[in-house]
């Protein structure tokens, strides 16, 4: 065959044999597959014979910019398929033997019988005809005609195109020809570019224009730009679709058609005319996954539209979810939605999620890691972000991270002023987000939390204050600064909001004590007032320090708490947010006037409000105190406002739990009304063993009156020591070491008392009771002291703080030096109770006494479990539903232990009657009643041996 005219491509074959610079003899070279590109570096070529190979593929481009080719020579095999099931060969195929071409992918063509196959050229007379297709360049339009030409003509206009189509401009026109099916095709030549873009329109349905012509308008403002074709496709999903065809020239990218559109579409008055918004427009360049949403675990995840063949990311709780993108099949499009606009850009199939990663923090912890090897001014800004995004996932954060994130902030705050805090301050907000166990852990672990507090307390320390003051506010946190001079002083305001409904947060500084007119006008949740005289209690060298006054306010006291190791269900908690105002390094106190806080009531049915501040004093674990401050005004359920007379952070506290607070109402009642009816009944029970010389010869006598004097003590301290009237820590620490001490000796003797019934009734020792009371006085008194010095020495003291209104001991501290030796007594008693209850049911008795018997054994065990403390048990079962019931049987059978002493010990055991009513009677001189106890004394031998038992 004899190719005029190619455009094809294919391996490179200039190293084949040559006899001038203008042919390439390639026959008998056994050549299968022409490759594009082959003869590229050969431009000056006329005359290529290929005759005599195998060839059975040759790629579009093979022959390409080989403008001075005149002929020729290859055999083609293969075969065409002329009907189904009859395929002839391609030599045979092919009518125009001079003039056939193959189109791309090889697919077989004839020249249909010499003529062109275009509508608009139904008849190429003459000698060699062929279509001729010439392209010209009107504007930036592009115009594409056809027409009939001979073979020589169109050659001879083809070789004008190197000095005309090397730059399309106004006025290029390019020529091309053709023969057979491949003319059909509109730019054979491939001279331009094809694209389609895809347009939606959102509530399209309140435009005024159909959808038809405003793709007629679009249409003309595009065809400025190029050749735009514009279909409205339908409806989908509420939204409208239509889609953009156009053919630029071959050098013009998508990225910059896609830019020209957009250009078009934003500046477009046939859109602005019918009220179009551009937030309800979309332009794609790609076939896309449609907007989804997917549930998991009770949270919705939003997949934005994403690109066939790609995968879309979104943040998933500490890392990332993902879900790709796939095209669509024939099984695909029956399984799931499918679009019904005929030219849809929504071809996609989204695939299931994947959320395997969106709970792994290991990312989080190694980076973190990482970035607190290397912070430094020059990095700062890109550290800083990256910690804000961070710091977004602050919720999922392990005590490990807490502890790591903490770390890093102090060396950021520690860079400040030399760069900016505006990152910093945002992200530090964040990690109050913090879960609030995983904060406890990590304050128990590192002092995270009060680290935390710092930094909140530096950052407006350390920044710069170019203008007058500064103020910041964001979800959990806000900040104030202002500069201050001494001579010209007139008192600070500042005030914040957190936000409502519809409001914004925002924070203000006023340089008064009072707010102007509108900082009045807007809803201030809480502020702050300092007086005019602050400066002027302050020493002359303290006074020429100060240049600024510092605020800052917290939305909740979450940071508080977990520093303090309090609970948020306890029945006062901070009822308001947290405002505090320092002057940097210095201690502000005991001024001439008051500070004044005004607190909005976050709980409105909270009630007994307490105006508190946050007590650091030396020697105090941190907590909330109220001395010092008290309430000047009260809008009941509103707004209280509160005076103090020193510098610190400010809250409110409140009762906020209703029931828990008529429980602690109860059990306090219980509590102290118990603790006096014990305290009596045991001071009674002391002077009956003491005074009756019967009673204390007895060695039982003598080890419960040394028992019954440590809990008559005990239950003294409870009643006088424990009250709120004790306002010195030096006295509060004092009553809590006497309480420790006595609990403790208490808890001693009940042991003692264990072991002597133990020594008793299955021992019945008589050898060593002269030495038992003095040994058992030096265990009992002894020990109890030696864990309450070493309790003191460890921690100078501290060991024992304030809690709400009263001392006692802190967590580590109660564990260890208290908690521990109840359970160790507890133990002990019930294994001495268990031998004891053994030995009784292993004796035998006479039948005839059985009921007395019985009667007596289980009051007597009755009696010895109250003596020996088995009522503290009920402590270690006040957990979950269980806690009410067991906090009051706790309260009633604890705080009335004296009373049932006296009961079971004085006045139900016959021997102590016997002594008490024998004393009496003789007293008045009365009569033995020796007959009358003669007669029942055969009675009650048996009775008489079970109560000395016990």
């Amino acid at each position: 065959m004899k190719f005029s005219y190619l455009k094809f491509s294919a391996p490179q074959y200039s190293q084949y044999k040559t006899y001038h610079q203008y042919d390439r003899y390639l026959y008998k070279n056994k050549i299968t597959t022409i490759s594009q590109g082959s003869f590229k570096n050969l431009p000056s070529l006329k005359e290529i014979d290929l005759d005599r190979n195998k060839i059975t593929t040759i790629s579009q481009g093979a022959f390409q910019n080989l403008l001075s080719l005149q002929t020729i020579s290859v055999t083609v095999r293969g075969k065409c398929q002329e009907a189904p099931g009859v395929q002839i060969p391609i030599l045979n195929y092919a009518q125009c033997k001079d003039y056939s071409l193959f189109q791309r992918n090889l697919q077989c063509q004839t020249c249909s019988k010499m003529t062109c196959n275009e509508s608009s050229v139904t008849s190429c007379p003459g000698a060699e005809p062929v279509c001729r297709f010439a392209m010209s360049m009107n504007g930036v339009t592009m115009k594409i005609e056809k027409s009939c030409s001979t073979y020589r003509k169109c050659v001879e206009a083809m070789r004008n195109n190197t000095l005309t189509c090397n730059k399309w401009t106004n006025g290029t026109s390019c020529v091309g020809c053709c023969v057979g099916n491949i003319c059909n095709k509109n730019d054979f030549l491939d001279w331009t570019n094809f694209f389609v873009f895809h347009l939606t329109f959102k509530k399209f349905s309140e435009y005024k224009i159909s959808a038809e012509n405003l793709s007629k308008a679009m249409e003309r403002e595009l065809t400025t730009t190029g050749t735009f074709t514009i279909e409205y496709c339908g409806l989908d999903r509420n939204r409208t679709i239509f889609a953009i065809y156009s053919k630029p020239y071959s050098k013009t990218s998508k990225k910059q058609l896609l830019r020209n559109i957009s250009q078009v579409l934003n500046t477009s008055q046939t859109l602005r005319n019918v009220g179009v918004q551009q937030s309800h427009i979309d332009l794609f360049d790609e076939m896309v996954c449609d907007e989804s949403t997917t549930s998991n675990n009770n949270q919705t995840f939003s997949w934005p539209m994403t690109k066939i063949g790609t995968t879309a990311e979104i943040p998933c709780h500490a890392y990332l979810a993902t879900r790709y993108c796939s095209p669509r099949d024939s099984e695909m499009a029956s399984s799931q939605y499918m679009t019904t606009a005929k030219c849809s850009p929504f071809t996609g199939i989204w695939k299931e999620p994947d959320m395997s990663q969106c709970n792994d923090t290991v990312r989080i912890t190694e980076r973190l890691n990482d970035i607190a090897k290397s912070i430094d001014t020059a990095n700062f800004d890109n550290i800083s972000k990256e910690m804000l995004n961070i710091s977004n996932k602050s919720i999922y954060f392990k005590e490990v991270d807490a502890e790591l994130v903490v770390g890093i902030h102090e060396k950021m705050v520690s860079l400040i002023p030399k760069v900016s805090a505006n990152n910093t301050l945002r992200s530090i907000n964040n990690l109050i987000n913090i879960p609030e166990e995983v904060l406890a852990g990590a304050e128990q672990e590192k002092r995270s939390a009060n680290r935390l507090l710092d930094l909140i307390q530096d950052i407006p320390e350390k920044i710069s204050l170019e203008e007058q003051q500064v103020t910041a506010i964001y979800s959990n946190l806000g900040i104030g600064v202002a500069k201050v001079k001494n001579d010209t002083f007139d008192g600070l305001f500042y005030g914040v909001s957190y936000g409502t409904n519809g409001t914004d947060a925002n924070a203000w500084i006023n340089p008064s004590p009072n707010p102007d007119q509108q900082e009045a006008d807007a809803k201030i949740m809480a502020s702050i007032s300092l007086p005019r005289s602050l400066l002027k209690h302050l020493k002359d060298e303290e006074r020429s320090s100060v240049s600024r006054i510092t605020f800052f306010s917290m939305r909740d006291d979450k940071l508080y708490r977990v520093t303090q190791n309090a609970s948020t269900k306890q029945n006062v908690r901070i009822n308001s947010h947290v405002l505090a105002a320092n002057i940097p390094n210095l201690s502000v106190s005991d001024l001439d006037e008051s500070v004044n806080i005004s607190f909005n009531i976050l709980d409105q049915n909270a009630t007994n409000p307490q105006c508190v501040y946050w007590d650091e004093s030396s020697g105090l674990s941190p907590g909330w105190s109220s001395r010092g401050c008290g309430i000047s005004k009260h809008e009941s359920g509103k707004e209280i406002v509160c005076s103090c007379y020193h510098l610190t952070s400010f809250a409110l506290l409140m009762n906020v739990y209703q029931a828990e607070r008529e429980t602690d109402n109860a059990l306090s009642i219980i509590s102290k009304t118990g603790c006096a009816m014990s305290f009596v009944c045991l001071v009674l029970t002391i002077i009956i063993h003491v005074c009756f010389r019967k009673l204390w010869d007895l060695m039982s006598s003598k080890v419960l009156v040394s028992l019954c004097y440590s809990l008559a003590v005990t239950y003294f301290i409870f009643l006088v020591g424990m009250q709120s009237y004790v306002q010195t820590m030096a006295g509060c620490k004092a009553v809590a070491v006497l309480l420790h001490y006595f609990l403790l000796t208490s808890l001693a003797w009940m042991s003692v008392e264990a072991f002597h019934v133990f020594l008793s009734v299955v021992v019945v020792f008589k050898r060593y009771q002269t030495s038992f009371m003095k040994n058992s006085s030096i265990l009992a008194w002894g020990i109890p002291a030696v864990i309450v010095i070493i309790t003191l020495a460890i921690n100078s003291t501290n060991n024992y703080i304030k809690i709400a209104e009263v001392c006692w001991l802190n967590i580590p501290s109660f564990f260890a030096a208290f908690l521990t030796p109840v359970v160790m007594v507890l133990i002990f008693n019930f294994i001495m109770f268990s031998r004891v209850i053994k030995r009784l049911i292993s004796t035998q008795r006479n039948k005839r006494f059985e009921h007395k018997r019985r009667k007596v054994r289980v009051l007597g065990l009755v009696g010895l479990m109250i003596l020996l403390g088995f009522t503290w048990v009920f402590a270690f079962f006040a957990v979950r539903e269980a806690t009410k019931v067991f906090e009051y049987l706790f309260s009633i059978f604890n705080t009335l232990q004296g009373m049932f002493i006296f009961l079971f010990y004085c006045v139900y055991k016959k021997d102590t009657r016997d002594v008490i009513i024998e004393s009496v009677n003789k007293r008045k001189r009365a009569n033995p009643r020796r007959v009358v106890a003669g007669r029942r004394f055969g009675n009650e031998i048996e009775d008489r041996r079970a109560e000395t038992n016990f």
